[in-house]
């Protein structure tokens, strides 16, 4: 609201009466003190609030919210009982028609402002028809008690008589403190069970330096993977110079561990693979402790086996919908040549497969090779292969080979990390005159400076799909629609 102060100098800790006109990327409510941007967490868009100015930068200042005069008709009760606290799901005090609104416009807010582009089609956002218990993923952070003990080789298995309680949970907002709950809403149900089982068979133990729970869910064979991350012994000989030992480290009782991988697959059977993971500054080791080495996902009618370390979307029915959009975009006849960058275990690229005369993976880490391989073999499928190795290397060197012929790929697939892709990729891209890109992105600010990158070398942005991975974040999926402009 307008003149309410003049001074900017003399905000900090001060309260103001802010109408909030709009939500930022990070799904803050936007305000303004005399001219001054305010963000403000947990505000929304059509609320009249009182707040406290908690920090002022050069350019905005922040704020937290002292009391709710006029609340938004889009906010709701949150459902989570650590909302207040946890730093997972930022958004559920929004009714998620609006989440999926706002996250639209944010999409369209940041490749105009950007990208410097005004005539793309921004389509309406493809949200979920259940938005919670979607995460076949979920890693719970520990904050183990203090004078916890190292696992000793005496110890071969629990004491049910000692109580040693620990925090298990996600992080706070903006800090590595552990926030304990119940029950996590956006994770599976057997999810939040083991957890909590987990936490109940540790508290009566002495178990050293516990890191981290993972629990990995199929949707579409039932099955689960646990993971249980320790941090090294800090006295512990250096692996390098004792490569024998266990996880290079004489101190660690795995017995302990096996003892406890017991409990939970005897509790749920849904538990085929148990591993351990010793994680520390040399090195992070997995080991197996029960069970097989992978577990099965299904997606879009093919298989995926799962190893511990492998990268796979956390929202199996959403990664349906966002790799059908890509192959829509893609619009293939079955006679395509296509590039698949980023690639990872090969998802997109298997299930593309059936599309296209012949389609190429690229991927820089070894393991995500392994298992992209791995996969097509599952699957039967023949017209793949796959290249580890960085995607501007791979470009530069399929030029070199093919001078001549210019324009081997008729499509690329391209599915980079947030921060997305580098100048030269696109630059190499453009050089092999490849007509069609699929741009699968994770960031829309990222998506949107490569879109003007792109456009600077001869391509053209037709249509992008945001597609809801995360409901109740601010994350937001998109897949692009990127053309050769031809003379």
């Amino acid at each position: 609201m307008k003149n309410q102060i003049i001074d900017f100098a003399d905000v900090e800790n001060k309260n103001f009466i802010l109408e909030i006109s709009g939500m930022n990327s990070l799904g803050q409510g936007v305000g303004k003190i005399d001219g001054l941007t305010i963000f403000v967490a947990g505000a929304i868009t059509g609320e009249k609030i009182d707040a406290q100015v908690t920090e002022l930068k050069k350019n905005y200042c922040i704020g937290k919210i002292n009391k709710i005069i006029e609340p938004s008709p889009y906010r709701t009760a949150p459902f989570c009982e650590v909302f207040d606290n946890c730093g997972g799901c930022s958004l559920q005090h929004i009714s998620y028609d609006y989440q999926l609104d706002y996250k639209t416009g944010k999409v369209r807010d940041e490749v105009e402002r950007i990208s410097g582009i005004k005539d793309i089609k921004i389509n309406k956002i493809i949200g979920m028809k259940n938005p919670l218990n979607y995460r076949n993923k979920a890693e719970y952070f520990i904050n183990p008690p203090t004078g916890s003990a190292v696992c000793s080789e005496s110890g071969s298995g629990f004491d049910n008589e000692s109580e040693n309680d620990f925090s298990i949970g996600f992080y706070a907002r903006g800090s590595h403190e552990v926030v304990a709950h119940k029950i996590c809403h956006i994770c599976t149900v057997e999810s939040n069970e083991i957890k909590n089982y987990f936490k109940e068979l540790v508290s009566k133990n002495n178990i050293f330096n516990l890191k981290s729970l993972t629990v990995r869910k199929s949707f579409g064979t039932d099955e689960a993977m646990v993971i249980i991350s320790a941090f090294e012994n800090k006295n512990a000989n250096n692996p390098a110079d004792n490569p024998g030992a266990v996880s290079g480290h004489d101190e660690i009782n795995t017995s302990i561990f096996k003892a406890l991988a017991g409990s939970l697959a005897a509790k749920f059977p849904s538990i085929k693979s148990i591993y351990l993971n010793i994680s520390g500054k040399h090195r992070s080791t997995y080991y197996l402790l029960l069970g097989k080495k992978t577990i099965r996902e299904n997606l879009s009618n093919y298989g995926f086996d799962i190893s511990p370390g492998s990268f796979f979307q956390v929202n199996t029915k959403g990664a349906e919908i966002l790799f059908a959009t890509a192959l829509k975009y893609a619009g293939l006849s079955g006679s395509e040549e296509v590039l698949d960058l980023y690639c990872g275990t090969g998802a997109s690229t298997i299930l593309i497969s059936g599309h296209c005369k012949i389609i190429i993976g690229v991927e820089v880490l070894k393991g995500a090779v392994d298992d992209a391989k791995a996969n097509s073999r599952l699957n039967g499928v023949k017209n793949v292969g796959f290249v580890q190795g960085e995607a501007l290397k791979m470009l530069r060197e399929l030029k070199r080979k093919n001078q001549v012929r210019e324009g081997t790929f008729d499509v690329s697939i391209i599915d980079p990390p947030r921060t997305g892709m580098e100048a030269e990729v696109i630059e190499a891209i453009a050089n092999l005159k490849i007509n069609k890109i699929v741009y699968i992105s994770c960031n829309p600010s990222t998506l949107a400076r490569d879109i003007k990158r792109f456009s600077e070398n001869g391509y053209s942005t037709i249509e992008i799909q945001p597609v809801d991975m995360f409901p109740h974040t601010e994350h937001v999926e998109c897949v692009a629609l990127i053309s050769r402009e031809t003379s």
